[in-house]
């Protein structure tokens, strides 16, 4: 029997007994088991592996009395303070009813990242299914199992887990040549995520990989419910960029919207060419091929046998085999997500996913769709050789499963010589008690330099009384106000990483003071540790010319600049 002749009408169709939600329990036990790990993790500490989470927490339990306030005073020297647009604004709406305790917004924030991230696994799942893929819960199997690196970025609470979804189920729609619902998809994406032009990038890949391994087939296709049109350019690549057009003109902060469309493209220009004046985050980092094969054996194995399979159905299948327009667009997003990784580390998220479907998919081309591996229709040669296999398959998954999240929890851990103590640690805030002194003693509204802008998302959630200098990106600070940001990014990086100074000179507390108007700075202790002339001042017996702090714990230090 060909591979591809289930995609008559009469294979499309099931029967009660093959749709039946007893088919489903494996992946809804699956579901309960991945639940317990996340939110096990996520609860772990009070804290967050990316700080980010903390503004979106206090974020989305502000947004019922902000509004769509278009000024962010927490920001004074960015281009929000004036000008804020909210580029996760559906993600931060469908946060909002979680994080409605004003004390500590990001309990209910954790617990959505929970809901979200099952979401994902079963939008997953569903494709997979609706795709008749072989042993669909393998898959989704691999997918929480195979890659460390892709679970810290889902694991964190931010955008990206529905943009993962999203990505996924625009693929599918791509495949499936629903022209309307593509556009309608990159609209919503555009509200969702801040990097709208990833969808955009999956839609390109996947029909420029159609083109050239399939060129633009007339013959039906493995769908039925193509009805065999064929596909004279490509149309899903023109209805995901008018999606995202729209999205950004239709949009409650545009015309903002095009302005942090062209801030994402100058910052990830900058972290291409390595032309930016101020520092990325980590996310900005390449991932080296060993690092690769490391943190995402999975991926990394998947796209290897989804290309070998992939070009041997293209060039080398017997009479009955063919490579479906399917297989070639899941391969084309695929691979240029998984080349992304030696450029950006971030999108491990969508390449972990893309490939694994590319895997799926390349395996139904050659062993047939999931109806004609149903127990009941083998022989009891196969059902030995699929015993067999999934017995493989399934030692396999136990032990990427125990590597994945041994590297996730030792990465989590990484956070520990931060603090002086387990219990800190588990607690894993460091302005809590600067903040209630500040409290007491700055009067409401007042301006703080945070010399680290990645320490803004923290002082926001913890102390929202008081405005800060600069957070979220760098890069916000550099377009607005050029000169702090170039002098504060001379004072905070002198440091080399083996603690050598550079020769920039020791820090200028008053020149932070008349830069930006203000007499109060605020650092994380573990940070100021580094730098000589702070670390002499939070010695018990600090010399009389040391810098000082006005407070200092564990945590945090707050310095009175003049």
């Amino acid at each position: 029997m060909p591979a591809l002749e289930s995609g008559t009408a009469s294979a499309q169709s099931l029967s009660l007994s093959q749709s039946s939600w007893t088919a489903h329990v494996p992946f809804v036990l699956l579901l309960a088991y991945c639940t317990y790990l996340f939110q096990s993790f996520l609860f772990s500490t009070d804290a967050l592996t990316c700080p980010d989470g903390f503004f979106h927490a206090r974020y989305a339990a502000m947004l019922p009395e902000r509004g769509l306030s278009r000024e962010f005073p927490w920001l004074q020297f960015t281009t929000l303070k004036d000008n804020f647009w909210d580029n996760h604004f559906l993600y931060n709406i469908l946060l909002t009813p979680f994080c409605l305790s004003a004390s500590e917004p990001l309990v209910g924030a954790k617990i959505a990242t929970v809901v979200f991230q099952i979401a994902l696994l079963t939008v997953f799942y569903v494709v997979l299914w609706r795709l008749r893929v072989p042993w669909p819960l393998l898959w989704v199997a691999l997918l929480a199992a195979g890659s460390a690196a892709f679970l810290m970025r889902i694991l964190m609470v931010r955008s990206q887990v529905l943009s993962v979804a999203l990505m996924i189920l625009s693929l599918y729609f791509i495949m499936r040549q629903r022209f309307w619902i593509c556009f309608a998809l990159g609209f919503i994406y555009s509200w969702t995520y801040s990097a709208p032009l990833a969808v955009f990038c999956t839609a390109l890949g996947a029909e420029v990989a159609q083109l050239v391994l399939c060129g633009w087939r007339t013959t039906p296709p493995p769908d039925p419910s193509l009805k065999g049109r064929g596909v004279k350019f490509p149309r899903m690549t023109l209805a995901i960029a008018l999606g995202l057009i729209a999205g950004h003109l239709i949009h409650p902060y545009s015309p903002l919207t095009i302005d942090a469309l062209l801030a994402g493209l100058h910052v990830t220009r900058s972290a291409v060419t390595g032309s930016g004046s101020v520092e990325l985050g980590s996310e900005y980092r390449p991932m080296g091929l060993e690092e690769i094969l490391y943190g995402a054996p999975g991926p990394a194995v998947a796209l290897i046998v989804a290309t070998a399979v992939a070009l041997w159905l293209r060039f080398k299948a017997p009479t009955g085999k063919a490579l479906s327009i399917e297989t070639a667009q899941a391969l084309g997003a695929a691979s240029g997500w998984f080349l992304g990784l030696f450029l950006f580390r971030r999108v491990i998220e969508y390449a972990a996913p893309l490939t694994i479907l590319a895997c799926a998919l390349a395996l139904r081309d050659t062993i047939g769709s999931r109806e004609q591996w149903r127990l009941h229709a083998l022989t009891a040669e196969r059902r030995l050789n699929m015993l067999a296999l999934g017995t493989v398959a399934g030692l396999a998954l136990v032990a990427g499963h125990y590597w994945s999240w041994l590297l996730t929890k030792t990465q989590l851990r990484g956070t520990r010589a931060m603090f002086t103590s387990e219990e800190a640690w588990k607690h894993g805030r460091f302005y809590e008690n600067a903040a209630a002194w500040m409290r007491k003693n700055i009067p409401a509204g007042t301006t703080i330099v945070n010399f680290y802008w990645d320490e803004f998302p923290e002082l926001y959630y913890t102390a929202p009384e008081f405005y800060y200098v600069g957070g979220m990106d760098p890069t916000l600070m550099r377009i607005a106000h050029p000169e702090q940001s170039a002098a504060l990014e001379r004072m905070r990086i002198r440091l080399r990483p083996d603690g050598n100074e550079r020769a920039d000179g020791p820090l200028d507390l008053a020149k932070l003071a008349e830069l930006f108007g203000t007499d109060y700075m605020v650092l994380a202790t573990w940070r100021a540790l580094k730098y000589p002339e702070l670390k002499r001042g939070l010695l018990p017996n600090a010399p009389p010319d040391a810098i000082r702090p006005v407070y200092a714990d564990a945590g945090a230090a707050v310095y009175r600049l003049r």
